[in-house]
């Protein structure tokens, strides 16, 4: 583990295991404050009943693949199924749950590495991934890139659990919220990806506007989830006129604020955010206060859910010689 400062005081600290952001600390009037969700020890991390990859980097595919199944260049891989009868986050063994190298380290920037061998969780080529987590002033930086030795595919994202009242001050659903979405994926009741991207406009999705977290209208039975958010919204201008994800510049994707308006402001280069407000969370938490549904909201930067399986989302295939990039950065202002 290591901890990285920013000359504003901006503190994180860093796990090789899942490449985990532990904790970040934002300066406030009164002290650090514990904005994102860990756990006390390494036995937490390393139980997947207690640990719904509460900050880690998680892939290969983050989020949904319907069935475990797609089919690239005419071959149908079968991948790991550990949720219900789909695959989530790259899998029971992805990369979430394996330990990462630190291969440079300084006071405010850490690189790590890990390599996954073709065939691990099912999944066709070598890829190694690497993340580089980079403070500056008020903000955190952070830059996945991913290589393969065959054709794949790869969606990797960080999954840090925000609750900018302070990690153990309760729900975040009084929480103020902006996503810069027209328009969000549409899922069936299992939260699969139907192919349809639809208008936020006169729904509960429509986040374009402050609102709390928790202010939506009741959800009705297309929503997919029945309780809260766990949905992902298609971030404005990021997908061009060729059904592509533009990768070339940050857009804005959402803002997040407590209740005495510390604010969180999340830029990415990827199509997607995953807005999840810890609908199932139920972990040991943190000195002896377990984080419970609703103590936190994700907002993971990403490509759209099931998109190997989804020929209309932007594509996710990476081949060799090709990098995969993600860019995120968040951006803490403080009131």
């Amino acid at each position: 583990m290591c901890t990285l400062r920013s000359a504003t005081g901006l503190e994180v600290e860093v796990l090789g295991y899942g490449a985990s952001l532990r904790r970040v600390r934002v300066p406030m009037p009164d002290g650090l404050r514990d904005v994102s969700l860990f756990l006390d020890d390494m036995a937490a991390y390393e139980d997947p009943v207690w640990n719904p990859s509460i900050g880690a980097v998680v892939g290969r595919f983050g989020n949904r693949i319907a069935r475990g199944r797609f089919t690239l260049d005419g071959v149908e891989h079968q991948v790991d199924v550990n949720h219900g009868d789909h695959h989530l986050h790259g899998g029971a063994d992805g990369l979430g749950r394996q330990v990462w190298e630190f291969t440079d380290l300084t006071s405010s920037s850490a690189r790590l590495r890990v390599h996954s061998p073709d065939g691990h969780c099912g999944y066709p080529g070598a890829v190694t991934a690497e993340v580089v987590y980079r403070l500056d002033a008020n903000s955190l930086a952070i830059d996945i890139e991913a290589t393969t030795t065959s054709a794949t595919v790869v969606n990797l994202t960080n999954h840090g659990y925000w609750n900018l009242a302070g990690v153990g001050s309760g729900s975040v659903l009084d929480h103020r919220i902006v996503v810069g979405a027209s328009r969000w994926v549409e899922v069936d009741t299992e939260a699969i990806p139907t192919g349809r991207l639809r208008e936020v406009a006169g729904t509960r999705f429509d986040l374009r506007t402050p609102g709390t977290v928790g202010a939506s209208p009741a959800p009705t039975a297309d929503d997919g989830v029945l309780t809260g958010y766990d949905h992902c919204f298609v971030i404005d201008d990021a997908i061009g006129g060729d059904g592509e994800a533009d990768t070339s510049e940050l857009r804005h994707a959402a803002t997040v604020t407590s209740p005495d308006n510390l604010a969180m402001a999340v830029y990415t280069n990827q199509p997607g955010v995953q807005v999840y407000t810890g609908n199932f969370l139920d972990s040991a938490g943190a000195a002896g206060v377990p984080h419970t549904a609703h103590a936190a909201v994700c907002l993971e930067t990403q490509h759209l859910p099931d998109s190997p399986n989804q020929p209309t989302f932007p594509t996710t295939v990476l081949r060799p010689g090709e990098t995969w990039h993600s860019r995120t950065v968040l951006r803490f202002l403080t009131p």
